[in-house]
């Protein structure tokens, strides 16, 4: 956790502040880190939150039809 923390740019000493999406789901991890590299990289403001989910969406499914595995809950929902 610290290691996402830092890539993030957050501090563990910080209590983690809970969002909600727009499609009112709270957002999994793969969302947060997804959101952390677009901030990163200085394009956050520019990738809307459904747009965001949509990615984070298809990166899943991707994932899911070519490994045949089933992505765990605890990290995308």
């Amino acid at each position: 956790m610290d290691m996402l923390n830092k890539f993030t740019g957050g501090s563990s000493s910080k209590p983690a502040t809970t969002t909600t999406t727009q499609s009112g789901n709270k957002p999994d991890i793969g969302d947060k880190v997804f959101g952390g590299i677009l901030k990163k990289t200085g394009h956050d403001s520019q990738v809307s939150e459904s747009n965001r989910e949509k990615i984070t969406d298809g990166v899943r499914g991707f994932y899911e039809k070519t490994t045949g595995k089933k992505v765990n809950p605890k990290i995308s929902n």
